[in-house]
């Protein structure tokens, strides 16, 4: 099973992504669920809490006042190095089982404040960020949350920046749009185009980051004669890459000669999110142009792929 860490600075949206990923049927572990569940009242985390603190961490039922909390450690570094000091060994434990308790071919775990540190601690396969700009992120904490501007800023202020994350990360979704704009580099979708190659056939096939990473099994036609609805299914090995030739013998039109048909030549082409750098574009545009796609073709299945059409 792999292991996949999805974080994110406040207001980017990865509890968006980790609700998304959970509709698509992947365990998801939350950090911040598990740190409600760790500091719940009769936990050893709260006592040990209130005893550097105090009882004005307590609301009135005898719970975690934790916008009290935050606000206090906040202004005062001493204050949030005693907090984590505390949490965190019980928050790490605790994720470190829901994950190994975890079933299916892929977990993904929710990390608001990801460290290179997590990558052995929590023996993740790959680390995923979602990222949104200063200005976006304001905006939705403003309106969304009702963060006043000020406040907004200075909690942005006080986290890592976006380059600073990415460098830590293996792949990043921008979530500058709607939700709908954010599922397209998530869903596991494809788009298959069939193209003769003698006795051969090829059949390009499109998909996006999630369903290379994780493998899956792809329906293409079968093109059996007189069966036109009928289709066969593709196992996509976990970690495919872009430009990855999958053979299928016999499963490809019938020869001139009658000697049965010719081959099944699954092409896999792995569609760009707008995150990628532009070099990153240009090797995919050179790998396309090896494989015989037209770059204007490409990049038009690339753009609609983006916007979910």
């Amino acid at each position: 099973m792999k292991r996949i860490v999805i974080a994110g600075g406040i207001g980017a949206g990865k509890s968006a992504a980790a609700d998304r990923l959970r509709d698509l049927g992947f365990g998801v572990v939350d950090a911040d669920d598990v740190a409600h569940d760790v500091t719940n009242p009769g936990t050893p985390t709260l006592a040990a809490l209130v005893d550097a603190f105090g009882t004005a961490v307590l609301d009135a039922n005898g719970s975690l006042d934790r916008a009290f909390v935050a606000d206090v450690v906040f202004h005062d570094p001493s204050a949030l190095r005693r907090l984590n000091a505390i949490t965190h060994a019980p928050i790490g434990v605790a994720i470190a089982e829901r994950l190994a308790a975890a079933n299916g071919d892929a977990v993904f775990c929710a990390i608001p404040l990801f460290r290179p540190e997590h990558r052995s601690a929590l023996a993740l396969d790959a680390v995923w960020a979602v990222q949104v700009s200063p200005e976006t992120a304001v905006r939705r904490l403003v309106e969304g949350r009702g963060f006043r501007e000020e406040d907004a800023r200075a909690r942005l202020a006080a986290q890592m920046s976006n380059d600073e994350r990415a460098a830590l990360v293996d792949r990043v979704l921008w979530n500058e749009g709607s939700l709908d704009d954010l599922y397209v580099e998530l869903d596991v979708e494809e788009d298959t185009r069939f193209e003769r190659d003698g006795a051969d056939l090829v059949a390009r096939v499109h998909v996006n980051f999630t369903q290379a990473a994780l493998g899956a099994e792809l329906d293409v036609p079968a093109l059996e004669q007189g069966e036109p609805d009928k289709t066969m299914s593709i196992s996509l090995p976990a970690g495919t890459q872009p430009g990855a030739v999958i053979t299928l013998k016999g499963h490809g039109i019938p020869r001139l000669d009658g000697r049965g048909r010719g081959n099944l030549l699954v092409a896999v082409h792995v569609d760009v999110p707008r995150s990628l750098s532009d070099r990153a574009r240009e090797l995919l545009a050179e790998l396309d142009a090896e494989l015989g796609v037209a770059s204007e073709d490409g990049d038009t299945q690339r753009r609609r792929a983006s916007s979910g059409k």
